[in-house]
C-alpha cells in the first residue's frame, strides 16, 4: 500500500532492556517499490537444489538485500530513514495538514 501521507516505522528494540530503541520512519511510497523489487529478485534466484522459487504473498523489508546480490540495497541503505522523524512534519507541511500529535 502507497499513499503520499503513509508512513511506515520499523523499530529496533535491541536484544537487551537497555539497548537503545532505533526506528526508521520510511515513505509507504519507498517500502512499496522495495518491496515489489526484491521479491522479483528473489523470484529470479534459484532456490534449494537449483529449483526456482514459488510465488507467494510473503514479502521481506530489510536492511541489507545483499543476500540477494543486488547493490542497490546493500547494507546502510535504510540510514537516511533512521529517527527521520522530521520526513512526516515536511510532507504535512507541504500538504498543508495540521498534525494531531508532536513530531519530535
Amino acid at each position: 500500500m502507497s499513499r503520499p501521507l503513509l508512513f511506515y516505522a520499523f523499530v529496533d528494540f535491541g536484544t537487551d532492556l537497555d539497548d537503545r530503541r532505533w526506528c526508521w520512519i520510511v515513505p509507504s511510497a519507498i517500502v512499496a517499490d522495495v518491496l515489489a523489487r526484491s521479491h522479483q529478485v528473489w523470484l529470479k534466484m534459484s532456490g534449494k537444489g537449483g529449483k526456482p522459487h514459488n510465488d507467494h504473498i510473503m514479502r521481506r523489508f530489510l536492511p541489507s538485500y545483499e543476500h540477494l546480490e543486488w547493490d542497490e540495497f546493500k547494507r546502510g541503505w535504510l540510514g537516511a530513514y533512521r529517527e527521520a522523524w522530521g520526513r512526516i512534519a515536511s510532507v504535512a507541511a507541504s500538504e498543508k495538514i495540521s498534525p494531531s500529535v508532536s513530531v519530535r
